[in-house]
């Protein structure tokens, strides 16, 4: 009898460490509305990527224009985004960055649960 609660115990405890392994963030987002705030115009583009990480999800590089009062010429933007859905545009020209904003992501809690699991197992499985 006691034996079986001693296995019990430790099935319990191992599954409780899975879990914890797979769904606690290792690191701490870079991609959060704090960060987006500390961006200030003028920032290079390597400014922004030592705060944000040089791994951004998407962009352009090219002509393009800003609309605004007044409209600003754009060379690049970029795009940050976090497992959450959360996601940074920077917007770039000449002088370092002229506009940056902040999308939260919609995900529900099982999707955010989902895709960190999903990483976690592709980074373990490499």
């Amino acid at each position: 009898m006691k034996r079986r609660w001693l296995l019990l115990f430790g099935v319990f405890v191992g599954v409780v460490l899975a879990a914890g392994w797979l769904l606690v963030p290792f690191e701490a987002p870079r991609t959060t509305q704090a960060n987006c705030d500390k961006i200030q115009k003028g920032w290079s583009e390597k400014e922004v990527e030592e705060l944000l990480g040089a791994k951004h999800t998407g962009g352009f590089v090219g002509v393009g224009m800003l609309i605004g009062d007044p409209p600003q010429n754009v060379s690049a933007y970029k795009l940050w985004s976090n497992d959450d859905g959360d996601i940074i545009c920077a917007f770039f020209n000449e002088q370092g960055v002229i506009e940056k904003n902040f999308t939260r992501g919609e995900l529900s809690l099982v999707e955010r649960i989902k895709r960190r699991i999903q990483r976690r197992l592709s980074a373990w499985l490499r």
